[in-house]
């Protein structure tokens, strides 16, 4: 049996259409902002943060953190790169994000 969700007055919903962006539709600089100017007091303050971040870690967190660093594995995003897609034939900058 194939349950079907319905609008208001009864009639089936058409099924969604997945639809990938291209770098046309849209900018990515849009989405996050530029890091901070060196020396800036915006990075200044991030800068102190990530330290005190790092000066109050527990020991747990330090190695749950080594732990994660050392089993990376993109597989998982396997599927959205494609049936083509191989890590071997990576060119410079992503292979060196990749192999890590």
């Amino acid at each position: 049996m194939t349950a079907f969700a319905q609008t208001e007055n009864g009639a089936p919903k058409a099924p969604k259409t997945l639809q990938f962006l291209t770098p046309a539709q849209i900018d990515p600089s849009r989405l996050l902002a530029p890091p901070a100017p060196d020396g800036s007091d915006s990075q200044v303050k991030e800068m102190a943060e990530v330290k005190r971040l790092i000066k109050t870690r527990t020991p747990e967190q330090l190695t749950q953190a080594k732990w994660d660093a050392e089993h990376e594995d993109i597989s998982p995003f396997f599927a959205t790169l494609g049936p083509d897609f191989d890590l071997q034939s990576c060119q410079p900058p992503q292979s060196c994000c990749l192999k890590r």
